[in-house]
């Protein structure tokens, strides 16, 4: 739920990283499709494991001047 459903205009969910010896090995970002309803906001989660692997991810929700919203941890399995 997020009281502004209708401003957004893009969903982004960002692996979480895991960094070791100054290589990024996780680094990942996705723009699923979304469906606006009602107060809240409907994600489609990625339709492959080889596209978006199984984990932790940052979402957030941009709105129409690409300003994200406060990042909340998803598990993706």
């Amino acid at each position: 739920m997020t009281p502004d459903a209708a401003r957004v205009t893009k969903v982004s969910l960002v692996r979480l990283s895991s960094a070791t010896h100054g290589l990024n090995m996780n680094q990942l970002i996705q723009f699923p499709a979304f469906a606006v309803s009602g107060d809240g906001i409907d994600v489609t989660a990625p339709a492959s494991a080889n596209t978006a692997p199984p984990g932790h991810y940052l979402l957030f929700l941009l709105n129409g001047s690409g300003v994200p919203s406060i990042g909340r941890i998803v598990r993706i399995s």
